[in-house]
């Protein structure tokens, strides 16, 4: 009878079967559909690639020189194109003045 006893209980701890997780006709239960529902997305479009403006400081690192000689490159080469003041140093460096700050990005070199 002990044994009986013990066989019960375990059959009544076991826990009971939800009837939202039951398969459906193909097999797969319902919220397993739901899910892969809301995990796919649409194809997004390329994005464009982002300016990345640095500062004269991080610019003049990079490009190993001082920031008070890059200033200096900069003055020399400024040139007016529409509003913008702009000044290309070579190698594809380009900077652009912005009120009284210089901004300097990196354009690739075909």
């Amino acid at each position: 009878m002990c044994s009986t006893q013990g066989t019960e209980s375990t059959n009544a701890e076991e826990p009971p079967e939800q009837p939202s997780a039951a398969p459906s006709a193909s097999g797969r239960s319902q919220r397993s559909i739901r899910r892969r529902k809301r995990t796919r997305r649409a194809p997004r479009a390329p994005l464009a690639p982002a300016v990345l403006w640095l500062s004269v400081e991080a610019a003049a690192e990079r490009l190993s020189l001082g920031p008070v000689a890059l200033r200096a490159r900069l003055r020399r080469a400024e040139r007016a194109e529409g509003d913008l003041r702009v000044a290309r140093i070579g190698a594809g460096v380009v900077g652009v003045r912005f009120g009284r700050q210089w901004r300097l990005r990196f354009d690739e070199v075909a």
